[in-house]
Parts: C-alpha cells; structure tokens; sequence
C-alpha cells in the first residue's frame, strides 16, 4: 500500500493492517502487536524518510513480516549513533521477533520487522 508522508499515515496505515488481519483470521492473536509495529515503522519513516513510502504485510507460516519502504536511503541504525535511538524502534525490537532494515542504493531502504503468535 501506498502511503503519504503526512500525519495522517499512521492512521491509514493502521486501517490498512486492520483489513489485511481481517483476511487472515489466524493472526487476530498478534493484532495488537501488528498494530504497534506498522505503526511505529511508518510513524518513523514519516519523521524521517522521503517519498515514496510503501507499507507491505506478509504472512509466512504465522510470521508476520511488516514492511515499510521509503526513499531515504539512511538506515535507522545510522540516524540514531548521531541522534539518540528512536523509542518507537526500541519498541518494535522488544516486541518483534527479529527486525532489520536494507538499503536499496537507488532508490531508499526498507525497514522490516517480524512478528509471531
């Protein structure tokens, strides 16, 4: 899903991984985790990414993975020596199985964590 870098994505993208939950009834014991991850990765892309910003969910033998694209190649882990660690990514580490974020040269990163039940 497509996403606009204003205060509203955070909301949209929510609403997004609400329907896409709403199609997998299998996950509804992680939704509220889900909910957090896709919210806090795309509440930092917003602070901090360009775009375009792309929100994808993936379900993999009960493995959430959420992924949110954008086009500012710096990853996380280097804005955050120079800045202090965000909270929000602090959170989705404590609560994600694993996270990670891969920088695409030409065109940005994508910053991704799992979750399972």
């Amino acid at each position: 899903m497509r996403l606009q870098r204003s205060a509203q994505a955070v909301r949209v993208a929510r609403g997004e991984a609400h329907s896409w939950l709403f199609s997998h009834p299998g996950l509804w014991a992680v939704e509220d985790e889900i909910a957090i991850v896709v919210s806090e990765l795309v509440a930092y892309v917003v602070l901090h990414g360009r775009e375009p910003i792309e929100l994808t969910l993936e379900d993999s033998d009960g493995t959430v993975r959420v992924e949110v694209a954008d086009g500012n190649p710096e990853l996380p882990g280097d804005r955050d020596r120079e800045g202090g660690a965000s909270l929000g990514l602090l959170i989705v580490e404590r609560i994600s199985r694993r996270t990670g974020a891969v920088h695409h040269p030409s065109d940005g990163k994508t910053t991704w964590a799992e979750v399972s039940g």
